[in-house]
């Protein structure tokens, strides 16, 4: 690979767009898209994204090497083998062999999966493009496989990448990580039409319809008890709205909303009943809650990966107690200061958009309202990058050692309080993603040895592998 693609990448991978790193390296953008497209054939991947992560992660092991330091397993290893993007065909095929893991499938070999009943040539192509999109392979060597705590492992894993995968509201500043503090991030999706077009979207959607269509018998389940009728309908609605191109989405995008927020709703009636606050039905089995909460999980951020979502979403509550979201925000902010998460300049704006709420009129209406909605978004960015921290040597797109990463994460421990305000009136799925984001960072530091202490190796994760 020339010099120039790499440097390319390099900047690809920092999160820029073509525009961006052609003015850092002095070249047109026409330029910058060629050295991509040549970068893609060299690398053999479809996406500048996987290529652009593929060198950050051959030059961290060799980084890695020179300096003695143990390899980190990639995260996408602790995911479970049936959220990956796979057709029923493919995915039941591997589902046969009893792995349980990405981090089990990626040590079978081509010829190991190609003997599996029911997998031809046409599901490996498909499985190949599935690993290459998170950087992984067939025929991986993992020899500390796997580490003896991998079921807490796959549950951080699984709540980092939901709480990734909330969007940040237009309506307010965006934000994304910076070398060293939160930065504000100048573009985001134009339209519905350009949020249905990405990749992550349409991958999320079809998840979305296969957790609908799994949950349908627990649904039916439920419609006889006391409290719960009216699930398997709304479930069913969804499945319907579902049902149609990624494309064709934003044409039905507040009907999906709602749908949304009705079966999220039946989530936050099982939390009020095991609360205590209602005594009315009997709560859900576990057996039952883990696939909703599951489902509720996956759905809350495709939604919202829409525009049109977002905007509902902020204009439903209409910010009913607005002078008390301004305090809360501007704590939030206070804290960021502190943990030197933002620089003082753009504290400076988003507190003079907080304090226009002490005076009256439309216009400060919305200047407050912007100005909650943008410390919103830079809790949301500081959430993503702390996961890094978090997830320690599992692996991230932001190394541990990064220092946004640790100011974002010793923030939102700081300003627990503030945040929990401050997302209170949100939809319980995004409290829920970002309240088990900061509890389980402010329990035990977390580690990640190989093996167990005493040596022993777990088995939890394959029951069997196939002959070869």
């Amino acid at each position: 690979m020339s010099k120039r693609q790499t440097e390319v990448l390099r900047l690809a991978h920092q999160g820029l767009k073509a525009r961006e790193i052609g003015q850092k390296l002095q070249i047109n953008t026409i330029t910058v898209n060629y050295h991509l497209s040549q970068a893609r054939k060299r690398l053999d991947v479809k996406s500048s994204r996987v290529a652009a992560k593929l060198l950050f992660d051959f030059e961290e092991s060799q980084e890695r090497a020179s300096e003695g330091r143990a390899e980190p397993l990639n995260k996408y290893l602790f995911l479970r083998i049936d959220e990956l993007e796979l057709s029923v065909r493919t995915a039941t095929a591997i589902l046969s062999t009893d792995r349980v893991f990405v981090g089990d499938l990626v040590q079978m070999t081509e010829y190991q999966v190609l003997r599996l009943p029911n997998f031809g040539r046409k599901s490996l192509v498909e499985l190949k493009e599935v690993l290459a999109h998170f950087a992984l392979r067939l025929g991986m060597d993992l020899p500390d496989w796997p580490p003896y705590n991998i079921e807490q492992l796959a549950e951080k894993v699984s709540i980092a990448e939901k709480v990734r995968g909330i969007p940040q509201v237009k309506l307010g500043t965006t934000f994304r990580p910076g070398r060293e503090t939160l930065e504000i991030d100048f573009e985001g999706d134009e339209s519905d039409e350009t949020a249905a077009s990405h990749p992550i979207t349409q991958q999320l959607h079809q998840e979305s319809r296969r957790k609908l269509e799994a949950f349908a018998e627990s649904a039916r389940s439920l419609d006889n008890q006391y409290g719960w009728s009216g699930i398997t309908a709304a479930n069913r609605r969804f499945i319907a709205l579902l049902d149609r191109p990624t494309d064709g989405i934003p044409s039905v995008i507040g009907q999906v909303y709602s749908a949304a927020l009705e079966l999220g709703s039946f989530l936050e009636l099982d939390n009020q009943i095991r609360s205590g606050e209602l005594s009315f039905a009997e709560s859900l089995r576990p057996e039952v809650r883990r696939p909703l909460e599951d489902l509720v999980k996956t759905v809350a951020p495709w939604v919202r990966r829409f525009p049109s979502a977002r905007e509902i979403d902020n204009e439903t509550g209409e910010f009913l107690s607005q002078i008390t979201l301004v305090t809360h925000a501007q704590d939030a902010t206070d804290f960021a200061v502190r943990n030197e998460l933002i620089a003082q300049d753009i504290a400076e704006a988003v507190r003079g958009l907080l304090e226009s709420s002490s005076r009256k009129g439309p216009v400060s209406y919305k200047a407050s309202t912007r100005g909650v909605l943008s410390v919103r978004n830079m809790v949301i960015a500081a959430a993503t990058a702390a996961t890094t921290v978090w997830l320690g040597a599992v692996g991230s797109e932001l190394a541990p050692r990064s220092v946004v990463a640790q100011r974002a994460a010793e923030f939102l421990s700081s300003a627990e309080a503030p945040i929990v305000q401050l997302f209170k009136d949100l939809p319980s799925d995004i409290q829920l993603a970002i309240s088990m984001l900061i509890n389980q960072m402010n329990q035990e530091p977390f580690t990640l040895p190989s093996t167990p202490p005493d040596g022993r190796r777990s088995n939890i994760s394959r029951k069997s592998k196939p002959s070869s």
